[in-house]
């Protein structure tokens, strides 16, 4: 196996003629519909199959790996290093003849950790990849998995009557994790990419309209729960948002008031809250907050400095004592508790529970009822692009469209039809 690998890698390091293809080099070509340069390795293994009558080897196990590169001399760098790897008989991160299954325990152990995304969602990839993903294609080998796997996972799934997200979240984490098997040469394909997502219906949900929102702002100062309900409504912060909220970030005396998302409050293992980073960079935001939300706050920060001064030095029993929404002892109040005080105060005031997401919603519903730049609602929300914003909340924009039909019509109609 030495002297093969060798002569690969002084195959790779040789400089390429330039009366060969432009587009394909050997074993190096441009791939137009991906927008990308690929190299493939073949390796022969260490174990025969197949012998003659007098017992020599008449034939190697081979195995055959792709990497990827945005440019050709990249990838004929990587294929290099690959193959100088198995030459000096490095470790090269996974074994040949791993099974999915195997690979991501890879992924899971080594690679997902480094990933730039939450610990939250973290679990989340972790746990959709073992309840849903290896128990169909776990067994399958890393290198022989084929689209068709993929959608007997999910047909399969449907059948158990897993709901549509759960199935498209199955393929997703699916995808994610044969992306780096394919950007390592692991396999030549993404599988899971090869197959066309499930349709998850549109849950649009009840919103706010203007009268319905003053009517609940109207009744804040009767409820535990009214000036949580009333910063969700007026600024649309995500609920983990507004109950990591601290008040070092919020500034009431400037002109216009800000409140800068900093931290989220989040749940980790067996349910304990602990305070991070919020949900994407994107996240991290000041919005301006109208005088409404600067009149809830302010009667609201000198309420709890009466609680916290009439409790004493153990307010908060551990956690910072800047935070904005608290329990009655100053600790955080729990998102499970948040959503059972927001139902209540909106059945007994609008005669209908809504949960703190129906609040974000509502927020954003009447910014778009009020003719907001889109950009200005995306950035408002601490949506990752305008696509996300337009995607959530595309129709509520149908009177705008109508507007835009009926402005058309009068720049194009003419003089004499007017009259």
């Amino acid at each position: 196996m030495y002297s093969q690998v060798v002569h690969q890698l002084s195959t790779w390091e040789r400089p390429l003629s330039r009366t060969q293809h432009p587009q394909r080099s050997g074993t190096v070509w441009h791939n137009k519909a991906r927008k990308r340069w690929e190299a493939k390795v073949t390796i022969r293994a260490p174990e025969p199959i197949g012998w003659d009558d007098d017992g020599k080897v008449t034939k190697w196990k081979h195995h055959r790996r792709t990497v990827i590169a945005p440019t050709k001399q990249e990838a004929v760098s990587k294929a290099a290093r690959l193959t100088r790897e198995l030459a000096l008989d490095l470790d090269s991160a996974a074994p040949l003849d791993m099974t999915v299954g195997q690979w991501f325990e890879i992924w899971i152990d080594e690679i997902l950790p480094l990933a730039d995304i939450s610990d939250v969602t973290r679990r989340g990839y972790v746990q959709i990849a073992r309840l849903y993903v290896l128990p169909h294609v776990g067994e399958v080998g890393l290198e022989d998995l084929a689209p068709a796997h993929v959608r007997r996972m999910m047909s399969t799934l449907q059948r158990k009557g897993r709901s549509a997200n759960t199935i498209r979240q199955a393929r997703a984490v699916l995808r994610r994790g044969l992306r780096v098997a394919e950007q390592e040469g692991h396999v030549n394909r993404n599988a899971a990419m090869l197959v066309d997502g499930i349709k998850v219906p549109r849950s649009e949900g009840e919103t706010l309209d203007p009268t319905d929102a003053r009517t609940l702002l109207k009744a804040v100062d009767e409820y535990e729960i009214g000036p949580l309900v009333a910063v969700l409504l007026l600024t649309g912060l995500r609920k983990g948002e507004a109950l990591g909220l601290g008040w070092s970030s919020i500034d009431l005396d400037s002109s216009p008031a800000t409140l800068t998302v900093r931290r989220a409050l989040k749940r980790g293992d067996r349910d304990a809250l602990y305070l991070d980073e919020p949900k994407t960079s994107g996240s991290r935001r000041t919005i301006h907050l109208p005088p409404l939300a600067v009149g809830v706050l302010r009667k609201h920060r000198a309420e709890q400095n009466q609680r916290r001064l009439a409790f004493g030095s153990e307010w908060g029993l551990g956690w910072p004592d800047d935070l904005v929404f608290t329990s009655t002892v100053g600790t955080p109040l729990g998102p499970n508790r948040c959503n059972r005080l927001v139902k209540a105060m909106t059945l007994a005031v609008l005669e209908r529970e809504l949960t703190p997401h129906r609040m974000r919603h509502s927020a954003a519903s009447l910014l778009i009822a009020a003719d907001v730049p889109l950009k200005t609602i995306s950035d408002s929300l601490g949506h990752s692009s305008i696509r996300v914003t337009s995607d959530t909340y595309g129709h509520l924009f149908s009177p705008a469209k109508a507007d835009a039909a009926n402005a058309m019509q009068r720049i194009l109609e003419s003089d004499d039809e007017r009259e």
